[in-house]
């Protein structure tokens, strides 16, 4: 049984971009904690650098981006209705049990079941070739906060029209507004340090050729657009009146089960 092979060296190119990674990361941790003087991001650890490849190659967009709005629909509704309901596809059935199929012709299902498509930019990086991951890392510091301020926004809306229809005011007006603010300073750290791209994956992929530069450019503008669903509040709102008013007059049996 043959042991496997360790990592390259890491080369004067590879930790250059270590070096200006770790800036953006670090710039991006300290931003973060502006925007939530209270919240700790400690547990994102330093951003390590590894030259260890991925087996199923290495991908110029972050593999996750094509989830990310399909899980945090899936918080919110498993947050309004239980953890029995840990999914929308789970309370579609349901309500399709009770009878009513409607859930699944609304928009928020549209978009949950057929997401933005993302093509796949993947490239096969010889261990004889420079390279190191730390994306991910980088990622995951930037997507933690959108998936929490957009759950958080999208739950408030669908509790402002359940309390409305027992005569409760609406939350308070800066509530709302603070939370739309920090998910647009979250969306745009997102985009601005461009946390979806894996840049050393990305020069490899494309190398010298120019169709390959297009294509890029294109999948990247799908990627930020579908994140900028996330600012889009009339659409979010839209989301939330479909969930909300599909599902409200089954609430005693969802709630009771």
């Amino acid at each position: 049984m043959s042991e496997k092979s360790s990592p390259p060296a890491i080369s004067a190119q590879i930790q250059k971009a270590y070096d200006e990674a770790k800036v953006s990361y670090d710039a991006v941790k300290i931003k973060l904690q502006q925007i939530y003087p209270k919240q700790s991001f400690v547990p994102f650890p330093d951003l390590k650098l590894t030259t260890e490849r991925s087996e199923r190659g290495e991908h110029v967009i972050n593999n996750d981006v094509t989830k990310v709005i399909r899980k945090i629909i899936d918080d919110v509704v498993k947050e309004v209705y239980g953890v029995r309901y840990s999914t929308l596809e789970k309370l579609v059935a349901r309500c399709r049990d009770l009878g009513d199929a409607t859930l699944s012709d609304t928009t928020l299902y549209k978009v949950y079941k057929d997401p933005t498509v993302i093509e796949d930019l993947v490239v096969d990086i010889p261990p004889t070739e420079d390279y190191a991951n730390f994306n991910a890392a980088h990622y995951a510091l930037c997507i933690r906060p959108v998936k929490i301020e957009a759950q958080a926004f999208l739950v408030m809306q669908y509790r402002r029209f359940a309390v409305n229809r027992a005569g409760a005011p609406d939350p308070p007006a800066n509530y709302v507004y603070e939370c739309r603010c920090r998910l647009e300073h979250c969306i745009a750290q997102l985009h601005e340090s461009l946390a979806y791209v894996d840049a050393l994956a990305r020069d490899k992929w494309i190398g010298k050729d120019k169709g390959r530069r297009r294509l890029y450019e294109e999948v990247k503008n799908k990627v930020a657009e579908m994140f900028n669903q996330l600012i889009n509040w009339d659409e979010l709102t839209n989301w939330m009146t479909d969930l909300h008013d599909k599902t409200y007059k089954y609430r005693d049996n969802l709630y009771s089960e």
